[in-house]
């Protein structure tokens, strides 16, 4: 049921993005992202991504700021994430290359906030005992700050990964292997919230879905809106 409910509520999403998309302009954009080698820049964010990964494993030793506190928790998520951040700037790649423009980022946030909403209507409606505003304070908790910004994070990654791959390759090629990977991001909160070995079927639907999700941000090129979204349903897919 929950991946049922995941489906409809991000399903949903898709429509609206895809209808706004094609209505307004609030993502349309002239810039262009180019690279001369395209491979050599994947490689560079690979092994960012494996830089964030080892980081990672010296944050679950305990070596760390003190998590107990909102801010350094977030900016220990900011640490992990700092080799692909550094990437982009010891590359003298604008985060246009990461999908992130600023122009109208407030619109952006604000219209993807609204659809996290939408979708988490959706979520309480289909696939869950908790109500609507049950799940919506929960979800918009001062503690869950930091997680806000593992997700951001999280999200330039995946962006990035994408759109160097897509250049070195093809748009399904691109999909199916960051939605993959996607997928595998999942992998560390579900061991953190003691799923059973046998659960990790759930990886192949993460796997789909990401597919799904990464079609459509592809679409508007952004992903401040999908920051919004993707924030929201964690909290209630892994954190609730």
């Amino acid at each position: 049921m929950q991946y049922i409910s995941l489906y409809l509520s991000y399903g949903l999403v898709a429509v609206l993005v895809l209808f706004i998309n094609h209505k307004t302009s609030l993502w349309q954009t002239d810039r262009v992202i180019e690279f001369e080698k395209p491979w050599k820049e994947f490689g560079y964010v690979f092994l960012s991504g494996l830089g964030v990964i080892a980081i990672g494993q010296i944050y679950i030793a305990g070596i760390r700021l003190p998590s107990s506190i909102q801010v350094l928790e977030a900016i220990n998520q900011i640490l992990i994430f700092s080799p692909a951040i550094l990437l982009l700037i010891l590359r003298h790649k604008s985060f246009d290359s990461a999908w992130i423009n600023v122009e109208n980022a407030h619109l952006k946030i604000l219209t993807g906030l609204g659809f996290a909403l939408s979708a988490i209507l959706v979520y309480s409606a289909v696939g869950s005992d908790r109500s609507f505003f049950e799940i919506l304070i929960g979800t918009y908790s001062p503690k869950n700050f930091p997680h806000l910004i593992q997700v951001l994070c999280e999200d330039i990654l995946i962006a990035m990964l994408f759109i160097r791959l897509k250049k070195a390759t093809s748009l399904n090629i691109a999909l199916v292997v960051v939605a993959s990977l996607f997928a595998a991001g999942h992998i560390p909160a579900m061991i953190s919230k003691g799923f059973p070995l046998e659960e990790f079927y759930s990886l192949f639907l993460d796997t789909g879905l990401g597919f799904f999700l990464i079609y459509t941000i592809n679409k508007t090129k952004d992903i401040l809106w999908f920051w919004m979204v993707h924030f929201a349903m964690d909290m209630m897919q892994f954190y609730a």
